[in-house]
């Protein structure tokens, strides 16, 4: 399924719950905010100065501060969201048990959207810079699997989106 068409299918309905582990600098949860005013969006992020940014954006938006690496200092319920969104975190500087926790938040035939940083040059650049090195796709798929998603899949970036479709990745996992 093409880039566009995969990020449509999984936006949460309206009045749908949306956790969003990543960073409060993402257009993701305002996209979604805006587009859906009825979803329930939750933010998630260690940094209590991006998670009030986030939240003078989207007034109505639960936050959490805290780290999905410490899920046990979390107050999340399990088998709750729709959709789990990461952007550069979860595939960089997530743990098992921060896979587990994305795995165990969301409902039957809930989906986690994942955007990472691919294995190449451009990718270790941003590494080097962002403290991590790139997992790539094969290793995000391997972990997603091994906690219980299924149909994790990567979704191509097309060339229009270029350079994005360079240095980043896009997986889409689903748990059954």
């Amino acid at each position: 399924m093409p880039y566009e068409e995969r990020s449509a299918c999984t936006a949460p309905t309206v009045g749908g719950r949306t956790v969003e582990m990543i960073d409060g600098e993402t257009l993701s949860p305002l996209k979604i905010g805006k587009e859906n005013p009825k979803a329930k969006i939750v933010g998630l992020d260690s940094s209590e100065g991006m998670l009030r940014e986030l939240k003078n954006k989207l007034p109505n938006i639960k936050i959490i501060t805290g780290s999905f690496n410490n899920p046990e200092n979390l107050k999340l319920k399990e088998n709750y969201f729709d959709l789990v969104i990461s952007t550069g975190a979860l595939s960089e500087y997530g743990s098992k048990k921060a896979f587990s926790l994305a795995y165990s938040v969301l409902k039957n035939d809930g989906a986690l959207v994942n955007v990472g940083i691919k294995k190449n040059i451009i990718g270790w650049i941003i590494g080097a810079l962002a403290n991590f090195k790139p997992r790539g796709v094969k290793k995000i798929l391997k972990k997603l699997r091994e906690v219980g998603f299924v149909d994790a899949e990567e979704v191509k970036i097309p060339w229009k989106f270029f350079p994005k479709n360079f240095s980043e990745f896009v997986v889409v996992a689903k748990k059954k």
